[in-house]
């Protein structure tokens, strides 16, 4: 299992090259910065998408495959995250891998956000049946939302995930360097 550390850098949160800088000594693998272009405020919709929505993942799927098969060969690998009922077509089709966040105590109010725990195989296995029959190389799997106990540990290696990410805070640069040497400190054992 590989470990890496994920910061969604804000003006009051801990400096993005001061966590890299310290996730490195620390002994994690990679070092993944979050940003989003949109964060919606509802994801719930009492009606059926307009077509500005799907005008919208068009463009997002066109931008995908133009950084895929741009200038430079070979590409930087694309993680593709989300939740719902088309996801996995869409980390198939558009990326080499998914990042799935996974909830272990699941709730309704998370559907379509992120991916219960309990779901992680059958998914696992759906991606693979994508793969087949879309002739696509095997996707890779970067897990976030859980902490790197043995019982998360186990459930994410049983099922072929090969990175686990942990998430620091992003309001408090003390209370990001307190994460992320505790995360070190745990994931030492899996050496």
């Amino acid at each position: 299992m590989k470990f890496g550390v994920s910061i969604f850098p804000t003006h009051f949160g801990a400096s993005a090259i001061a966590i890299a800088i310290e996730a490195e000594k620390q002994g994690f693998e990679s070092f993944f910065v979050s940003e989003h272009s949109h964060i919606p405020v509802a994801t719930e919709y009492t009606k059926r998408p307009s077509d500005n929505r799907s005008s919208v993942a068009t463009a997002l799927a066109q931008l995908i495959r133009r950084a895929r098969y741009g200038l430079q060969q070979p590409h930087p690998p694309i993680l593709v995250a989300g939740a719902g009922p088309n996801i996995l077509k869409r980390v198939v089709s558009l990326g080499d891998g998914w990042l799935p966040v996974l909830a272990p105590q699941w709730d309704d109010s998370l559907s379509n956000k992120l991916t219960p725990l309990d779901a992680l195989p059958e998914m696992v296995d759906q991606t693979r049946r994508l793969e087949d029959e879309l002739g696509r190389t095997r996707t890779t799997i970067t897990a976030m939302g859980l902490t790197p106990t043995h019982e998360f540990v186990d459930v994410l290696e049983e099922n072929g995930v090969e990175r686990m990410l942990l998430n620091l805070a992003n309001d408090n640069p003390k209370q990001a360097f307190e994460q992320l040497h505790a995360y070190g400190d745990s994931i030492k054992q899996y050496e």
